[in-house]
Parts: structure tokens; sequence; C-alpha cells
């Protein structure tokens, strides 16, 4: 089952062609602020420009190649800038449109499907009638996830209480593990053998040395 999260942030995304006008009136305010940036620059170098024609051919390429690097230099620290502007806006933008709602959220905590701890119920429990009780429950909003988590802790421990006992049991007997390992070791190789002759066989490898 598709998280309802997911859904709801797809939903969100759907919404931006909606939100045209404030985007257009952002991008206006950016360009305004450019052409004041632009037009501040122009203000700084135009004394400049203007004392290009009283001097010499030196003097006067020398002051136009200051001001063309000035209006560059200056030119692209502001763009850099609201390049800088514009991409923190545009990524705390996103951010609020894929941000949950306390409304979501509430929605996500009721939620079993997709759930951990409801899935290891699901595999270790072997009371089903409590499980789909505490299922109920959540997705209710009356029960917590300190209940549903002991009850867990507590299907758990009767999971692995046999398996816990066997182990003591064979750890009390080493010499009968030894034996066990060495039984099986004894068949694997029979088995092993009758295999590798049928792979020789269908080979035609079951040649002897004379």
């Amino acid at each position: 089952m598709i998280n309802s999260s997911r859904l709801n942030g797809f939903r969100r995304l759907s919404d931006i062609p909606k939100q045209a006008p404030a985007t257009l009136a952002q991008a206006v305010l950016l360009f305004a602020v450019l052409a004041l940036a632009v037009r501040s620059i122009l203000n700084d170098l135009l004394p400049e420009l203007l004392r290009i024609p009283s001097g010499g051919p030196e003097a006067a390429g020398a002051a136009a190649a200051h001001a063309i690097s000035s209006l560059v230099w200056k030119g692209a620290a502001v763009l850099v800038a609201l390049g800088v502007i514009d991409l923190a806006r545009q990524h705390r933008r996103f951010e609020t449109q894929l941000r949950m709602t306390k409304q979501e959220v509430r929605e996500e905590y009721k939620q079993v499907e997709g759930n951990p701890v409801f899935t290891y119920h699901d595999v270790f429990n072997s009371d089903k009638a409590e499980v789909d009780e505490l299922k109920e429950r959540y997705r209710k909003g009356t029960v917590g996830d300190v209940e549903v988590k002991q009850k867990l802790f507590n299907a758990l421990d009767a999971f692995l209480g046999p398996i816990r006992e066997r182990r003591t049991e064979f750890a009390a007997k080493p010499e009968r593990v030894r034996e066990i390992i060495m039984e099986g070791t004894r068949k694997g190789r029979m088995v092993a053998q009758a295999t590798m002759d049928e792979v020789r066989a269908a080979m035609k490898l079951n040649y002897k040395l004379s």
C-alpha cells in the first residue's frame, strides 16, 4: 500500500501550477533588484566613463578597460548573490511543499501497514486475536507504541523460549554436540561422494589409472 504522506506530498506538488501568480511576482521582484543593482554600478562608473574623452588615447583605453572590468566583476557578484538567494528560496519552498502537516503526522502515526512493529507481530506473535485487536486500537489512536512494543517483546520472548532451552540443554553436553557434528559430517561426505560419482559418470570422467 502506498504511504499516505507520499500521496499528500504528490498532491501538494500538483498544486504548483496554482502558485504561478506568486512565482511571477517573485520573478518580477528579482528582476527589479537586478535592475537597481545594474543602475547603481553604472552610476559608480559614470564619472570614469565621462572622463574618457578628455584624456589621451592611452588614458582613455586604460579608463575604458578599468570601467569594463569593474562592470563585469560587480555584475558577476550581483548575479551570484541573486542566484544564491533564489536557490535558498526555491529550496525552502520545496521543503514547505513536502512537509507533513500535523493532521498528516497523526494519520501516519495511526498507520498499521508498513509499520515494522506490526510486521514482527504478524510473524512472531502466535496470538492472532491480540494482534488484530492491537491493530484496531492503533488505527483508532487508543493504544500507544509503548504497549504495542511491550506485547511484541512478550511475543518474541515466548517464541525464543524453547530455543533458549534447547541451547542450554546442548551447552551442558559438549560431547553430544561433537558427536552430532561428526555424524552430520560423515553423512554429508557420503552424499557429496555419491553426487561427485554421478557428475564424473555424466561427464565421462570415471576413468581409472592403470
